[in-house]
């Protein structure tokens, strides 16, 4: 199995894609095999990957990177928003079709969790390195126990995480201290 490392954020827009495309980038020149990896991702931006299936563009990007295979399998969970109610799911590549989020994050979510444990699996199989960008902020404390797209991954397959603020919006030190207060005790590790 590949090692890997989880970049999760203090809040959108962190850092976190770029990050993950800079390691991602030194791994590759360092002489390894590696590959993105991103359980979730909310975007209207998607690009084709080689398999017939759609990843978010970030993915793809980074993909390029890391002169990885453009899979479905490094962005498992895409989801494009429609309006305020509704949600286009696609997962490992294929789009199952439109939901309300309480109908994803109910029906859907374990379904496409465990899928996403499958992706990151046959990742490991094929590369040495698997670098795991989050979404969002990594302690939202609303949703922190059904949490797929931060430390879940981490904790499943026993990675380590690295924890970004951006410290031009102010306020990154007590983003940091107030991630790792909110997060379990399991996660903050």
């Amino acid at each position: 199995m590949a090692r890997g490392l989880v970049i999760v954020g203090t809040s959108s827009s962190a850092g976190k894609t770029f990050l993950t495309t800079i390691l991602l980038y030194h791994f590759r020149k360092k002489g390894y095999r590696v590959a993105p990896f991103k359980v979730q991702n909310m975007s209207l931006n998607s690009y084709p990957a080689y398999d017939g299936g759609e990843i978010a563009v970030a993915q793809a990007m980074q993909a390029y990177i890391a002169g990885a295979e453009l899979s479905s399998c490094i962005n498992p969970v895409l989801l494009k928003p429609i309006g305020n109610r509704f949600v286009e799911v696609i997962v490992c590549g294929r789009s199952l079709g439109l939901y309300t989020f309480n109908d994803y994050w109910r029906s859907i979510r374990p379904w496409a969790w465990r899928k996403a444990l499958e992706c990151f699996d046959e990742l490991s199989s094929r590369y040495d390195i698997i670098v795991v960008e989050g979404a969002g902020c990594v302690a939202e404390p609303n949703f922190l126990d059904e949490d797929i797209a931060n430390l879940r991954i981490a904790v499943e397959r026993n990675l380590p995480a690295i924890l970004v603020a951006d410290i031009e919006r102010g306020g990154a030190f007590a983003s940091i201290i107030g991630c790792l207060e909110i997060l379990p005790p399991s996660m903050r590790s």
